[in-house]
């Protein structure tokens, strides 16, 4: 689809009065000016936001005898450009401003919307992070579920940490990356007035015995959130739909984050495997006992989702505990699944002491390795 600009349509309708805005600056720019303002009143008065006012257009040229640069009505648009910009997308948990001060760095403050505990020694944080594409280079975005981020506390040593919520949605993005650069004639170049600044949710599992630092900030605290490491993982060699039709998690440890983040990103979207078009899946998840079962609220959820959660301990040790004890071995042998290997994709996110163990499993499932993905962070 095309896209036209305020400077290109007033460029056009000026007709034969500014043809070319090249080797006659200061004509093109009156004219060039006088056009614009008629089109953005007819804006204000039909209601309409135009952002693409907010910038400065400049001669490419040093001999330009008025004045090397002309706001194209700056005061109008200035009050358009601070309207927060809802209206371009569906309701969603992020949030998008405007700002005069932005550019891309590595860190960002990030300040904790809340702080829940759910198992001893261990807190899910929700940070409010900066996620807009004008102020993350791509290169330190969070794109892959797996992924660690890092974060400061006061200015020290840099943390990682597990994410437990999908990568950002591209639609909190998608105002960012289409929004009006102020398309201008040949001959001129321009200069953006404003950056879009995009904040959303991201949710952290926070471990008391790894990181006690991170685990004892509390809600309304600020922390510098910086670059995601690149240690997440490639989904697209199990992506396919037709050809997997059956996907199976293993998760235990800190990889039942990396598994929430998966099973809980919407279809299509950044981190998805599109679950809901797949025929079966199962999330075989290990705890050594019932209160290091972690997100056992989430279960119910995700079932409704066409997820089948298959949790397991290790030891009751006379807890509350209705589901399977055992192994992972065990809780597969017990299970009732159904299954081709040759369509069965697999992602395994567990610590390190179960990996041998998963591994075999697998192996004797007949499962092809190169239909298994492995989660291994670089904690």
């Amino acid at each position: 689809m095309a896209m036209h600009s305020s400077a290109a349509l007033a460029a056009n309708e000026a007709g034969s009065r500014c043809r070319t805005l090249q080797g006659r600056h200061s004509q093109g720019y009156e004219c060039l000016k006088s056009r614009v303002n008629v089109i953005f009143s007819k804006k204000e008065k039909s209601g309409s936001c135009y952002h693409r006012s907010s910038y400065i257009v400049m001669a490419s040229t040093a001999d330009t005898k008025d004045s090397g640069k002309t706001e194209v009505d700056v005061e109008k648009s200035k009050g358009n450009r601070y309207f927060t910009m809802h209206d371009m997308v569906d309701p969603q948990k992020f949030t998008i401003s405007c700002s005069d001060e932005g550019g891309k760095q590595d860190w960002h403050p990030a300040r904790v919307l809340s702080v829940e505990d759910i198992a001893a020694g261990v807190r899910n944080l929700t940070l409010e992070a900066e996620i807009s594409r004008e102020m993350v280079p791509l290169e330190n975005a969070y794109t892959t579920p797996g992924s660690l981020a890092q974060v400061k506390i006061n200015n020290g040593k840099a943390i990682k940490v597990v994410p437990s919520s999908p990568p950002f949605p591209m639609k909190a993005n998608e105002s960012v990356l289409v929004k009006a650069r102020g398309d201008i004639p040949s001959g001129m170049t321009k200069q953006p007035q404003f950056f879009l600044s995009v904040k959303h949710p991201l949710e952290l599992l926070v471990f008391k015995t790894d990181t006690p630092q991170v685990f004892s900030i509390k809600e309304g605290d600020t922390l510098e959130l910086g670059p995601f490491d690149m240690s997440g993982l490639d989904l697209r060699p199990i992506l396919f739909l037709a050809r997997f039709p059956t996907v199976l998690f293993f998760a235990s440890g800190k990889g039942i984050a990396v598994a929430k983040a998966i099973i809980e990103a919407k279809d299509n979207d950044s981190g998805s495997m599109i679950l809901g078009m797949r025929q079966d899946i199962r999330l075989f998840y290990w705890s050594p006992d019932p209160s290091k079962v972690l997100f056992q609220d989430k279960f119910s959820s995700w079932e409704n989702w066409k997820l089948k959660v298959r949790p397991a301990v290790g030891v009751s040790s006379g807890q509350e505990w209705d589901g399977h004890v055992g192994s992972f071995t065990s809780l597969w042998d017990e299970d009732d699944i159904e299954y081709d290997p040759s369509t069965t994709a697999v992602i395994v996110c567990v610590d390190p002491s179960c990996r041998k163990e998963v591994a075999k499993l697998i192996a004797d499932a007949g499962i092809p390795e190169k239909q298994v993905l492995i989660w291994q962070p670089q904690l």
